[in-house]
């Protein structure tokens, strides 16, 4: 687009929201794109505001005290200087019943939380273009020259008095009519998707009847097979007697729109490595699956967890593991066919095939008639998954447990059911793994292995099993090493090294966290200040809290202690709590925060981007680090909606004044590219392993690192 068009298109936006912080992001945004921006901070400031400014566009919150955004959208309809303003509704939902009673209200548009900031500007430019056409269109009954001039617009015109339909050219290309000379309604409706022709024709037997003009969007399928998204707008004029006599249409792609929005809800509701649903959407789908159940039928729901998944981690490195993951869920998919998913329609969902992190994937069928095809179901899922996997010229043969629970038998609602189907989950493995179990009441009770275990870590740390290991981060402004993480290790005396991932889930279920976690904050603080004793350059060490040990134990008393002990200077002292942690008690949560940070210690919130904390709750926690989780540095390079997100992290961490650091770098391409994004530090494989203290005294030094841009990608 030339500048001048620009500017011709660019306008006044009044934003509307009770959230200070949310209103300066879209000042910030929009005013970078060229528009001028007013602000108001509830419905009631707005429509003072909307009559002394006279803005272009409106941008409305949903949720506002006194007033809310449906409640202001239709007093601003009601004003006759609002009639063609174009509004933008902001929700946080995206279901059929908050986009309707948006659309009711008199919204243009609606975008859905969390806000895409160049998607909002965008979408700003699309509705001022189309408010001014539309407005020029029924003022000067101009509309087949304005449809030309706006890219990708097509109109239409039915004088019904002389029973003759014309359309503009632009939309003979939208529809794919180009060579057909023989124009009809029933030609141009006959191109509407099937599934939305019902409600188009509806809205159109409102118009031949009374008038009734109307927006819509609807699916047209092309000749040759296309399928494109469109915005409609219809208006009738009426004769003398109030007849209809003409009906106007305009049409609009909105295609790349829906894409974006469908890139959006992805990022949402799907695990961004194998692009399956997630918990979130698995529970959702399962919940509203369970009313559907046809009598005398059961729902089949499988928690399946790959063997040993955490030791191939750590043996071939995440990269491999990701790829493990990937060609399990190809397997499990040949379970569902064709009928995986109904993205908008989970009530319509026979099966659901899902992924909750790790090597752990979740499946349920909807109505088997017999209890012997549940078991088929857990047989033919151990069978797909057993079979060797070749990667990368590696013959690798991995086993999953498969924990089994059945609907309504074992529960009447969703998290219950996955709660019990996890725990049959974990029965198997305790059964030998390579099996299925289906969930009974005593799993609960727990496993003699379980207790053993249990019973062997409560004695780990008397006996000195439990170890430290450290991995470098390093800062990219001069590849000095500026920190360490510490990570928890067991070395049993017997069993050797026990993977974290048996180990921390049951000390954080018995409270053994308690002393461990207190051990752990000591003995890195002691680390830390032998490596500034031997004259190595001073650096940070983090150590992760746990979610028990952070709510339930006095960790601000523990870290003093330790920092008294070993006589670290508390600057050099970092604490992670993850940001989901942070979210199940907000006010606790601070409390403690402020006091750690009174007391000059670090604060990072870990695995960022993958909980569930608003930007508005992230400026009232007292942090001074985002760490970005390592699921997306390892699709930076080949998927754009990871690129997009840790852009996203790293610029809000830039304007909130905090530090970023990378989790999970492991190939010096992804270096490069975090480099360019200004991310301040990194941290991974690509780095160093995590190892023992002694280990790094050379990595510590501050030109070991200095040649690691030169390395082959």
């Amino acid at each position: 687009m030339r500048p001048d068009e620009t500017e011709k298109l660019l306008g006044k936006v009044l934003v509307v929201d009770d959230d200070t912080f949310t209103r300066r992001l879209c000042r910030t945004a929009l005013s970078r794109h060229g528009f001028q921006v007013e602000v108001a901070v509830n419905g009631q400031d707005a429509l003072y505001k909307f009559g002394l400014l006279n803005p272009d566009l409106v941008i409305l919150d949903v949720n506002m005290p006194l007033m809310d955004g449906y409640q202001t959208c239709k007093a601003l309809r009601r004003d006759p200087a609002g009639l063609d303003v174009p509004i933008i509704i902001v929700t946080g939902m995206n279901d059929y019943e908050s986009i309707s009673k948006s659309f009711q209200a008199g919204a243009t548009d609606f975008l859905t939380k969390p806000i895409n900031w160049v998607v909002l500007a965008q979408r700003c430019l699309f509705c001022l273009r189309a408010s001014r056409a539309f407005r020029k269109l029924r003022e000067q009954e101009l509309g087949l020259e304005m449809a030309q001039k706006i890219a990708h617009v097509g109109s239409w015109d039915w004088k019904l008095t002389e029973k003759a339909i014309t359309w503009s050219n632009e939309l003979d290309h939208l529809f794919g009519f180009v060579g057909r000379e023989r124009k009809s309604f029933d030609l141009l409706l006959g191109a509407v998707h099937p599934d939305d022709r019902p409600a188009l024709e509806a809205q159109l037997r409102d118009a031949f009847q009374d008038g009734t003009p109307f927006s819509i969007d609807h699916r047209i399928m092309k000749p040759d097979g296309n399928m494109l998204y469109v915005h409609q707008e219809v208006v009738v004029t009426t004769d003398t007697h109030g007849v209809p006599a003409r009906i106007r249409g305009i049409i609009q792609d909105i295609t790349q729109r829906k894409k974006s929005e469908d890139k959006i809800r992805r990022l949402a509701y799907f695990n961004p490595l194998s692009e399956l649903p997630n918990r979130v959407f698995f529970e959702s789908a399962l919940q509203a699956s369970l009313p559907m159940l046809i009598q005398r039928c059961v729902l089949g729901i499988y928690f399946v967890d790959l063997d040993s998944f955490k030791k191939v981690n750590e043996t071939f490195g995440h990269r491999f593991g990701d790829r493990l993951i990937l060609e399990g869920a190809k397997r499990l998919k040949t379970l569902c066919g064709q009928r995986l998913f109904v993205p908008h329609e989970p009530r319509e969902t026979p099966m659901l095939l899902g992924h909750v992190g790790g090597g752990r994937f979740l499946f349920f069928m909807n109505n088997i008639a017999q209890m012997a095809q549940v078991m088929d179901i857990a047989k033919r899922i151990l069978e797909l998954m057993e079979k060797p996997y070749t990667l990368e010229e590696r013959e690798l043969y991995i086993t999953c447990s498969v924990g089994v629970c059945i609907a309504p038998h074992h529960g009447k609602n969703a998290e219950l059911l996955l709660k019990n189907s996890e725990r049959a989950m974990y029965h198997a493995k305790e059964m030998g793994r390579n099996n299925f179990q289906i969930y009974n009441p005593n799993m609960e009770k727990g496993t003699e292995e379980r207790l053993s275990l249990e019973s062997h870590l409560r004695n780990a740390l008397g006996k000195d099993e439990l170890l430290l290991y450290f991995q470098p981060q390093m800062a990219l402004a001069d590849n000095r090493v500026v920190g360490v993480e510490a990570l928890i290790r067991w070395r049993h005396a017997e069993r050797g090294m026990i993977s974290p991932g048996q180990f921390i889930p049951l000390a954080e279920e018995n409270g053994l966290i308690l002393p461990i976690g207190a051990w752990a904050i000591d003995k890195a603080c002691e680390v830390n200040m032998n490596w500034r004793r031997a004259g190595l350059p001073p650096i940070t060490v983090a150590v992760n809290l746990s979610g028990r040990q952070f709510m339930h134990q006095n960790v601000v008393k523990v870290i003093e202690e330790a920092l008294q002990r070993t006589g670290l200077p508390p600057e050099f002292l970092e604490v992670e709590i993850t940001e989901s942690l942070l979210m199940r008690n907000v006010d606790e949560a601070i409390a403690i925060l402020k006091q750690l940070r009174e007391k000059g210690i670090t604060i990072a919130i870990d695995d960022f981007g993958t909980g569930y904390s608003s930007l508005a709750y992230l400026t009232k926690f007292p942090v001074d680090i985002l760490k970005i989780d390592g699921s997306f540095i390892f699709k930076i390079l080949e998927d754009e909606g990871s690129l997009t997100i840790v852009s996203a992290i790293i610029a809000m961490a830039q304007k909130l004044g905090l530090k970023v650091i990378a989790e999970g770098v492991e190939d010096p391409a992804q270096l490069h590219v975090l480099r360019e994004l200004g991310c301040d530090v990194v941290q991974g494989y690509l780095l160093c392993r995590p190892a023992p203290p002694d280990d790094l005294h050379s990595l510590l030094q501050p030109n070991y690192f200095a040649d690691i841009d030169n390395q082959p990608a």
